[in-house]
């Protein structure tokens, strides 16, 4: 959890480097239905969420090539306050973030954008065997935060905006504390984007000179913890290793194929002989495809994988995902954080560390 405070800390501090261009602050209330993606879901969700966000963020200067193949984007950071319509069982969520809000549409009065947000959540009633066992969705207080949103914005004055626009919230914890179901939150969102200085915008016009492509290979390798069923306490050790061929088409996007080693002690639970576990079958080798997206030092990827040697494909089946951001903090040196997952049921969180060359 470190290391992703520390990624999320430095992606938003990058708001804060020396430029000319204004802040803004923009205080945003959003109506949410719950998504009951679980039958469980059904019998604890009884109202609609409420929440409230307010963000500070500030539009890049233009003076690097990412800024520019990128339209210029807003980098910032913010703090999300909901209410998840039951009070008792799911009680309130409390989040802090980082965020990348890319336009898509843009001119004087008008624009067009969308929001990516990753960061850090607070459950106020997470599940609890004796005190709180009716919520079947999160059992720890602790969880990711994870945001996309689409907004539409109208320029009212020099300095005050409307913002209107949809978004879909997530928070779970990767299967570190079961139950993981996760809570969804599908919302529509109203609010004011205020430039907090009375200064002009000025963005720096970087030319974007001819790509050349190039091949590259990348070297991971991570750890996490799990838990393998709902109620149990038992931390399990996991662990990943994968090496990556990837192909720069362009200076924002990179595709590639990989090879995967997985390492779980959880599968142990799924031995059913009367043999003690073979430490051998708690390996699991897959093949992926990756898609890469640049933004400057930071790169988000997602990869889908098949297994070619699972001793347990009851567990997830035989394909897999993974999301996840990698930061590159020297040279080709990077920190990397990700999420495992099987259709959309979470694995494992992984944190690592990898090397391109």
């Amino acid at each position: 959890m470190k290391t992703f405070l520390a990624i999320i800390f430095s992606f938003t501090s990058l708001i804060l480097a020396s430029q000319d261009n204004p802040f803004y602050l923009s205080v945003t209330p959003q109506y949410g239905v719950m998504a009951r993606h679980r039958t469980s879901m059904r019998y604890i969700i009884r109202e609609n969420a409420q929440v409230l966000e307010i963000s500070l963020s500030r539009k890049v200067s233009g003076n690097k090539i990412w800024h520019a193949v990128h339209k210029n984007p807003y980098l910032g950071g913010g703090f999300y306050l909901a209410d998840l319509g039951n009070p008792e069982i799911m009680g309130k969520a409390i989040a802090v973030y980082g965020f990348i809000k890319k336009p898509i549409f843009e001119r004087k009065k008008i624009s067009i954008s969308y929001q990516v947000s990753t960061g850090v959540s607070y459950l106020t009633t997470p599940f609890d065997a004796k005190e709180n066992y009716l919520n079947h969705a999160i059992g720890s207080s602790l969880n990711v935060y994870f945001f996309l949103g689409y907004d539409f914005r109208h320029k009212l004055t020099e300095r005050f905006y409307l913002n209107h626009g949809i978004g879909f919230t997530h928070y779970s914890n990767g299967a570190w504390s079961k139950p993981n179901l996760g809570f969804n939150v599908i919302g529509l969102y109203t609010g004011v984007f205020y430039k907090l200085q009375n200064i002009e915008e000025k963005t720096i016009q970087t030319e974007i000179p001819e790509f050349n492509k190039s091949n590259e290979w990348d070297i991971y390798s991570s750890v996490g913890i799990n838990e393998f069923s709902d109620g149990e306490t038992r931390k399990y050790f996991v662990s990943s290793s994968s090496i990556d061929y990837l192909r720069h088409r362009s200076f924002k996007r990179k595709i590639g194929l990989g090879l995967d080693f997985f390492y779980s002690e959880a599968l142990d639970n799924l031995n059913t002989s009367e043999n003690e576990p073979k430490k051998i079958d708690r390996l699991r080798i897959g093949l992926h495809v990756s898609y890469e997206v640049v933004f400057g030092d930071a790169v988000f990827f997602a990869n889908l994988g098949y297994y070619i040697h699972n001793q347990y494909p009851m567990y997830g089946g035989d394909l897999y995902d993974k999301v996840g951001l990698k930061w590159f903090v020297y040279k080709r040196l990077y920190a990397g954080l990700a999420l495992k997952t099987h259709f959309a049921k979470a694995e494992f969180i992984e944190w690592g560390i990898g090397i391109g060359f």
